[in-house]
């Protein structure tokens, strides 16, 4: 057995915050809107907010129509309200036609009927299944007994019924949901302010991979996050969602610091991170200062700083010697070098003059 509550912009806007720090709730029953076309302006943020804390979705809308034609209109506008926020529906999608129902159709010269009223549920509830969820019916035993009956539900077993009777110790019908009572929720629930009130007896009824165990926050008050180790997809996904609540973050080396984050915000990002898989979510602590050093261990420091100094020079020094050494030799080998051709030359020259004194003494003998 479990208990949950149903909101739509009759509660507060941070109804969802409340329920989570009660700890009770763990199911919403959200108000997608009215009729084909009118929304109730808070279910966004609801199932958002749901979502985040790891709370079950149960979506109802609240029935305006009068035709076949116009169930199944407000089933699809139900369901596209659904889907456009991507949020995942783990319990019924109910069907609500009560007295409002009644009054506005009677306004339009459409009396309310056993007939009317079953056909205008068929139409909304398969056309949900149409669309991939489960039904769900909401009445009071005033218009089960006049419009619907055991029959009705013996012959669609697949249509939960969730069944609003508050002020009993227990439902005095079957059903799947029974709304128990409507009144101030904060003693039991959390919540400061009149709220409807149920509980789920069979957990069969919701889907068999949904986790309704409630994250707890990490502190009571506003404290920074730190998130990782994380990949970077991983971390695209929680940095967007994160800023999405109004948190900064920064990203460092594959794990995320956050601004702080309230307790109801530590819920919502834990959930996040749970969902994601086994990364570490826990308080950050700012990094405590190195402490300061003794004036020993300064001059030390120091002393090291100017013997790294004075040995770079030395070998700096002793670079340039062996490079002044080196070119010296070189010199000394070129100086060798050029004597020796010096001297190839003067004997050179001497031999060619020895030539030139035979050639001129041969052209002497040849005139004789």
């Amino acid at each position: 057995m479990i208990y949950g509550c149903d909101l739509s912009h009759h509660q507060s806007t941070d109804a969802v915050e409340q329920l989570v720090r009660g700890g009770k709730a763990k199911f919403v029953i959200l108000r997608t809107g009215f009729g084909t076309y009118s929304e109730d302006t808070d279910f966004e943020e609801f199932i958002k907010d749901s979502e985040a804390a790891g709370l079950a979705n149960s979506p109802y809308h609240a029935s305006y129509a009068g035709t076949i034609y116009e169930a199944r209109q407000e089933a699809d506008f139900c369901i596209d309200r659904l889907e456009a926020t991507g949020a995942k529906i783990e319990l019924p999608v109910s069907y609500d036609y009560e007295y409002f129902s009644a009054r506005y159709n009677e306004q339009r010269g459409i009396a309310t009927t056993p007939q009317l009223v079953q056909e205008l549920t068929e139409a909304f509830c398969e056309r949900v299944k149409e669309r991939g969820y489960r039904p769900g019916v909401y009445t009071n035993l005033d218009y089960y007994l006049r419009f619907y009956g055991e029959e009705f539900f013996e012959k669609h077993p697949d249509y939960a019924f969730w069944y609003a009777r508050p002020g009993l110790v227990a439902p005095d019908l079957p059903c799947d949901i029974w709304q128990y009572a409507s009144n101030n929720g904060l003693a039991d629930f959390g919540y400061n302010g009149d709220i409807d009130k149920n509980i789920i007896f069979d957990e069969g009824i919701i889907e068999d991979d949904i986790d309704i165990e409630v994250m707890q926050p990490l502190s009571q008050h506003s404290v920074p996050l730190y998130i990782g180790y994380a990949s970077a997809g991983d971390i695209e996904t929680l940095v967007t969602y994160i800023e999405g609540l109004g948190i900064k973050t920064k990203v460092v080396d594959g794990y995320i610091i956050t601004k702080p984050a309230s307790k109801g915000d530590q819920c919502y990002i834990m959930t996040k991170v749970n969902r994601l898989g086994n990364i570490d979510c826990r308080i950050y602590e700012e990094p405590k200062p190195e402490e300061e050093q003794t004036d020993l261990e300064k001059l030390q420091a120091k002393v090291k700083e100017l013997q790294r100094d004075f040995d770079a020079e030395v070998e700096a020094k002793r670079c340039w010697q062996e490079k002044a050494e080196k070119a010296e030799a070189q010199l000394e080998q070129a100086n060798r070098l050029l004597a020796a051709e010096r001297a190839s030359n003067e004997a050179h020259s001497k031999e060619l003059a020895v030539c030139k004194d035979k050639l001129a003494k041969i052209k002497e003998i040849v005139r004789g």
